[in-house]
């Protein structure tokens, strides 16, 4: 008798251990469609943060890029030089070159800015001469690059009048060149300078 109490007793708890675990199991089924459907909520909700945020950024990209493209549509260069008659003074500018606009095909258009310091007795006077170019380069055997133009325009500084240039240049290797200007500033001596050019941007 007391064996058969014993079997029955370990029948009835191993039947409630079943019933444990099949809702164990049963629990952790519903739960692993909730997790799920959460997890897809919350990927959601960030591929839509993300792609508000690309959205976003989409216009700055673009204005960077235009940006960086500014070099490559208008061509840039740099001047550093110095004027060398009558007196020697520090000479640095800055052109563009618009493409499209000229008065002939075979002339292009330019625009100079430059800043010609003088420094006398601690005083410093700067000169800016503001002119519109027109360059020549014509194809010559032994020349590489040789260019030549007149410019006009406004000579801004202590006393400001209206003059005029003549410049020349030559690419002398790595796109750099060498351009030799005379200005006739509409007051006093010419000037004439000496400078190295180079492209800005590459």
């Amino acid at each position: 008798m007391r064996g058969r109490n014993v079997s029955a007793s370990g029948i009835v708890c191993t039947i409630k251990q079943r019933k444990r675990d099949t809702m164990q199991r049963r629990s952790i089924a519903k739960g692993v469609p909730v997790f799920a459907l959460a997890l897809a909520a919350a990927s959601g909700a960030n591929a839509q943060q993300l792609g508000k945020m690309q959205l976003q950024l989409q216009p700055r990209v673009a204005q960077l890029q235009a940006i960086g493209a500014i070099p490559q549509l208008v061509p840039v260069h740099i001047r550093l030089g110095a004027e060398v008659s009558p007196r020697v003074k520090f000479d640095g500018g800055i052109d563009f070159t618009i493409p499209g606009l000229h008065i002939s095909p075979r002339l292009s258009t330019r625009i100079d800015l430059d800043a010609v310091v003088s420094a006398n007795f601690g005083r410093v006077t700067t000169l800016f001469p503001l002119t519109i170019d027109e360059i020549y380069s014509p194809q010559i055997i032994g020349l590489n690059a040789f260019y030549a133009g007149v410019g006009i325009g406004p000579y801004l500084g202590e006393r400001t009048r209206f003059g005029g240039k003549i410049l020349a240049g030559a690419t002398l290797a790595h796109s750099i060149g060498l351009e030799g200007t005379m200005h006739f500033a509409g007051f006093g001596d010419p000037l004439f300078t000496l400078q190295l050019r180079f492209p800005l941007g590459r």
